[in-house]
């Protein structure tokens, strides 16, 4: 027997959920947040929010009467995560795991406003995602990236070191996500004159993906420009 398995057993009981609205409504949100995501690819970021906000607001109105802590989760490993850890939280705490669907549209709200150019007006959609995603990494780094937007590196190390801890687990998108938190921490070492960190964080990139273009880029930049030793 596992460990999360263990304590799950011993917990207080604690709900598996998935979204109970009727079946035209729930496709009827997936077609939203599908077509919403498409025009953010597309940068065509006004559409992608006039699709995002009536889903967002539904999906909130829907959980509205909840009281349980709710996590958004995608398949049985995430979801026994989130849950055993909630159930041995002390003191514990009742806790349903629902579709991604919901934090996937507030990340996606985040990166928009980011990209227009409204990080502090994007941070609230992240840090909701995060909260009922943890260990969500892409979320994290996105944060990161705001926080880097606004020049606010404490937050933006701590957002990059979480990402960073999150992407080190098995998973598709391990790479992706790694490359970018190290990459994120890089570029604040450079501004902070760690010109040696930022070095071997690059370095760390290259390592990982040979071809990260960005990190390339950069690494050649901390050459040329950190100051030669007296």
């Amino acid at each position: 027997m596992t460990i999360l398995l263990a304590l799950m057993l011993s917990a207080p009981p604690i709900a598996v959920q998935a979204p109970s609205q009727p079946a035209t409504a729930a496709r009827s949100q997936d077609v939203r947040l599908s077509q919403a995501l498409e025009a953010m690819l597309a940068k065509k970021n006004d559409l992608a929010l006039q699709l995002l906000d009536p889903f967002l607001a539904d999906s909130e109105a829907h959980y509205a009467s909840e009281k349980r802590r709710i996590f958004c989760a995608d398949g049985s490993e995430e979801t026994l995560l989130y849950l055993a850890g909630a159930a041995a939280a002390k003191p514990s705490r009742g806790a349903i795991a629902i579709p991604a669907d919901w934090c996937l549209g507030l990340w996606a709200k985040g990166y928009i406003l980011i990209d227009m150019g409204k990080p502090e007006a994007g941070i609230p959609f992240l840090q909701k995602a995060i909260a009922m995603r943890p260990q969500r990494s892409q979320y994290l780094g996105e944060l990161g990236f705001a926080y880097q937007q606004l020049k606010d590196w404490p937050a933006s190390l701590d957002a990059y070191r979480r990402a960073e801890a999150a992407a080190e687990g098995p998973g598709p998108d391990r790479v992706r996500d790694l490359g970018r938190a190290w990459f994120g921490r890089a570029y604040i070492m450079v501004e902070l004159g760690r010109w040696d960190e930022a070095e071997a964080l690059l370095q760390k990139c290259l390592e990982l993906d040979p071809n990260n273009a960005n990190a390339k880029t950069e690494l050649q930049y901390v050459r040329e420009h950190r100051p030669k030793s007296s």
